[in-house]
């Protein structure tokens, strides 16, 4: 898990410094720009994957903060 997450972390900053995606996207070529599709992408391939493993492996960890988000969210557990 650990290395998919971290092989399609490099993927997504090298896309992110890809000359043609840059042009295409308005940002400078060559050069890594913090954007909101890199965060979408970092959350959605990397966090949420290591947070549902980390979730299987200590659930007495992580039980308080997913409790607070389904608060957070509406939802009564």
């Amino acid at each position: 898990m650990i290395a998919a997450v971290t092989s399609m972390s490099y993927v997504f900053i090298s896309m992110n410094r890809d000359r043609i995606l840059s042009l295409l996207a308005g940002t400078t070529p060559g050069k890594f720009t913090w954007t909101g599709d890199f965060t979408t992408h970092l959350v959605i391939y990397a966090l949420i994957p290591v947070l549902g493993l980390l979730s299987i492996s200590f659930p007495e960890a992580l039980r308080g903060p997913v409790s607070w988000l389904g608060s957070l969210l509406g939802h009564h557990t």
